[in-house]
């Protein structure tokens, strides 16, 4: 599904169909938006009766149930307490925040340590 949709909204773009969908991170923005997508990019398309801010503070309350509790500027990713206390106490994953950059190393070690706990409890 994933690979689907990023090949259609690829398309949208590259032949300038002007195809309003929903799309992932739009300009960099945090979440999900509606968009029109054109040879010149995404032009997030806010749904009437909320502000442009009141839909990207949507977008970063909803990120919590997902266990993200802020990205930085940098593009550093701070866990929720509750995500971090989880992972750390079920299979001793130690990180609280991360740089994108490091997501390699560190999906290595999550993998190893889920793996670890895999077969030990399930």
């Amino acid at each position: 599904m994933v690979a689907a949709s990023a090949v259609k909204n690829i398309a949208a773009i590259l032949n300038d169909t002007g195809l309003t969908t929903h799309a992932p991170g739009p300009n960099g923005l945090i979440g999900g938006y509606d968009v029109k997508l054109t040879a010149t990019g995404a032009e997030v398309i806010i749904p009437d009766g909320i502000t442009f801010d009141e839909a990207v503070a949507i977008n970063e309350e909803a990120q919590k149930g997902d266990g993200i509790e802020k990205i930085e500027d940098d593009g550093t990713v701070i866990l929720t307490d509750q995500a971090y206390e989880l992972m750390h106490r079920l299979m001793g994953y130690d990180v609280k925040c991360f740089h994108p950059k490091d997501s390699d190393i560190l999906a290595k070690k999550l993998k190893e340590l889920y793996e670890r706990f895999r077969k030990k409890y399930l």
